[in-house]
């Protein structure tokens, strides 16, 4: 399976076409007002609006490397972390699937159940709506609330949360999720979390965008606080981490 050349690049003006609204609007106004200010300011005006476009064009080329150009939507990065013989997978998303698909066609001899724990009530953010609407539905999907998994004790080989865990923005909904993770999951199984992270890499990238993501060392915490420990992290690229995720006894 391939997804189409700027899929995900597309996506993203589609889902966030506000904010650029709003870049352009403030570009504008500045290239606009600069008629009615004195000629030797306006270098600081056409510096500004260069900035805006740059900061605009950066986002945008990342969001392409990322999401059209990197290995992350072939998910074969999976294989390093489940085998053949781990036949439950469980797959949390938050309105937006872009990966069941593509697992199950990985992982065809695996049973494959997904869940999506968006909730109208906290997911007020207009990007994660428009995002459900454009979202195809994997046969089977079953829409949950984050704090109760609809499956018993030790029932799945895996679990993963790939780039939707973050959209739980309370540590507390965060950590009750992941400790029912915890529950589901065998404790000789493994959990995925993707993520990316409040760091320099996503701020040079998406400047204030980045504040919507959590740091590692909150993610760290949240995954103690579960009682799930890191085996390892891995950049997938320079803006996107994989937790990799044991059961603590």
């Amino acid at each position: 399976m391939k997804r189409k050349s700027y899929t995900g690049v597309i996506n993203i003006i589609r889902f966030n076409w506000h904010h650029f609204a709003i870049a352009f609007v403030v570009a504008a106004s500045l290239l606009i007002g600069s008629h009615w200010i004195p000629e030797s300011l306006r270098v600081f005006t056409y510096s500004a609006v260069g900035v805006i476009f740059l900061t605009v064009g950066i986002s945008l080329g990342v969001s392409h490397f990322i999401y059209d150009r990197s290995e992350l939507n072939t998910f074969k990065w999976l294989h390093n972390y489940l085998n053949k013989d781990e036949k439950q997978i469980a797959n949390f998303h938050a309105g937006f699937d872009e990966s069941s698909e593509f697992i199950q066609a990985e992982f065809p001899e695996s049973v494959l159940k997904v869940f999506d724990f968006f909730n109208a009530d906290s997911h007020s953010e207009i990007s994660i709506r428009r995002a459900r609407k454009y979202s195809s539905k994997f046969e089977g999907t079953i829409s949950i609330h984050s704090e109760k998994v609809p499956l018993a004790e030790n029932s799945m080989d895996n679990a993963l949360v790939i780039l939707a865990a973050h959209e739980l923005r309370k540590p507390e909904d965060r950590v009750h999720f992941l400790k029912e993770i915890h529950r589901i999951t065998h404790i000789n199984g493994s959990v995925i979390v993707v993520e990316h992270l409040r760091d320099f890499s996503n701020f040079t990238a998406f400047t204030f965008g980045a504040f919507h993501f959590f740091s590692k060392k909150e993610w760290l915490r949240n995954f103690s606080q579960a009682g799930l420990k890191l085996q390892s992290e891995r950049k997938l690229t320079p803006f996107i981490s994989i937790f990799h995720l044991k059961i603590m006894k």
